[in-house]
């Protein structure tokens, strides 16, 4: 048996050779045990016979032994090399990969996604994703259903009600309501603020749409889109967005071009000349956080300039402008964009009330420039009539002015003659008494 095992080494012994060894040992040994039957007691012969069955029997079972061993050595180196592999992946995972001259995270370490992930929780509140709205009110008024059965939602609960839809495939916010009744999982959500004209229209096309309820206003953040590129974070919104908007996503932390006229966007990367202690949040909730030295901060200018001053931090040489956008508080601006609208609405329906009073001024106005307008021709034909008749009076005028003149003619010539006629009498006259005068003394004489 121990000339087999060197002859044929077990851990190389494939099966089928290790079958045919045995047979050939078993054959030998039967051959030998026929040939010293003559010279052998039974007794030899069974005890020798016993032993090749079990030699080959421990034979066989050996090198199947040691075959299965070396499956499984190799199965272990395998599996070594894949544990080894999956440490190291592990380990990349856990470190991540950081590039220095660009101040990015190429792959985002464990710690990095873990306060990606506390940042992006914090202050969230709880957030049912499977939601249905079944039926919508003339009121504005949801019937939800939401999932699991044990949702936890109560009465007077203020939910923010979204499309579960990104922005750019057409998801919008619905609006914020108020957990009016909680039957089960069957909600009706009352709106907290009163519905406007395009509300009700919007609300009125839903129905058997998925929704996103948050028990808190999602809050801004620049840590949302910073692994994004340029394009990518515009693009993620829809395009009744305005371009200006965008961009400021954009630039987002990149730095600022010359065009940047407002210093309240221009903010500082700066590196810690040591640690020290900053404090996040306020009131109860603030938060001790240790930075340590040779971290890298974008901070705004103010505190910036404070820290180095006081000698924390420094900027970083080549590369220390940043630009930030204004973090935006969605909830605040959603009720001010509401009331602004109301407002507006309000101005809208006195405007238009005023403006009904005008138009049916203006009716009056064009109703009495309308009778004007006719008494207008009516004149106008009496004008043409009046200067027609004008025109034959001046005429008729004009006639007998020069028939006056030429009576005034005659009259001068009559005026004339009655004097010259006058004086003829006169000297007819006194020629008459003078010859009266004479008769009558010539008559008293006698």
């Amino acid at each position: 048996m121990l000339l087999a095992g060197y002859l044929f080494p077990f851990h190389i012994v494939p099966m089928p050779t290790a079958l045919i060894a045995c047979g050939v040992i078993v054959l030998v040994g039967i051959v030998f045990v026929v040939m010293s039957r003559e010279n052998w007691r039974w007794q030899n012969i069974t005890l020798v016979t016993l032993f090749l069955l079990l030699g080959t029997l421990f034979f066989f079972l050996a090198a199947k032994n040691l075959r299965i061993q070396q499956g499984w050595r190799s199965e272990i180196a395998k599996f070594e090399l894949e544990v080894n592999q999956e440490e190291k992946k592990i380990e990349q995972l856990r470190e991540g990969k950081y590039d220095a001259a660009e101040h990015q995270w190429i792959e985002p370490s464990l710690a990095e996604w873990r306060r990606r992930v506390e940042t992006a929780m914090q202050g969230r509140g709880r957030i049912w994703f499977q939601a249905q709205d079944v039926n919508v009110g003339a009121d504005g008024t949801l019937q939800v259903k939401v999932e699991p059965a044990a949702h936890g939602i109560l009465e007077k609960t203020i939910l923010f009600v979204f499309d579960a839809l990104p922005a750019d495939k057409g998801g919008q916010f619905v609006g914020e309501f108020e957990v009016a009744k909680v039957n089960g999982q069957d909600l009706a959500l009352a709106p907290v603020l009163p519905l406007l004209p395009n509300d009700s229209k919007r609300l009125a096309q839903r129905k058997n749409r998925s929704l996103w309820l948050y028990e808190i206003m999602p809050t801004d953040s620049y840590d949302l889109y910073a692994e994004l590129a340029p394009a990518q974070r515009m693009a993620l919104f829809s395009a009744d967005v305005p371009n200006d908007v965008k961009q400021q996503f954009a630039k987002d932390g990149a730095a600022p071009d010359g065009s940047e006229t407002d210093a309240s966007h221009v903010w500082r990367r700066v590196k810690a000349l040591k640690s020290f202690e900053v404090s996040i949040g306020a009131g109860e909730k603030a938060e001790s956080v240790t930075v340590p030295e040779g971290a890298e901060l974008i901070l705004d200018p103010k505190s910036a300039e404070e820290r180095i001053a006081a000698g924390d931090v420094a900027p970083v040489e080549g590369n220390d402008k940043v630009y930030r956008r204004s973090l935006r508080d969605y909830l605040r601006q959603y009720r001010d964009l509401n009331l602004s609208i109301g407002a507006q609405l309000r101005k809208i329906g006195e405007t238009s009330g005023e403006l009904a009073i005008v138009q049916e001024a203006k009716k009056k106005v064009d109703a009495d420039l309308a009778f004007r307008s006719q008494e207008k021709k009516l004149l106008t034909s009496d004008k043409a009539r009046f200067v027609a008749e004008s025109e034959r009076v001046k005429a008729h005028v004009k006639a007998l002015e020069e028939e006056l003149q030429a009576i005034g003619v005659k009259l001068r010539d009559v005026y004339e003659d009655n004097l010259r006629l006058e004086k003829e009498l006169t000297r007819i006259s006194y020629a008459l008494a003078s010859k009266l005068r004479g008769d009558t003394a010539a008559a008293g004489s006698k």
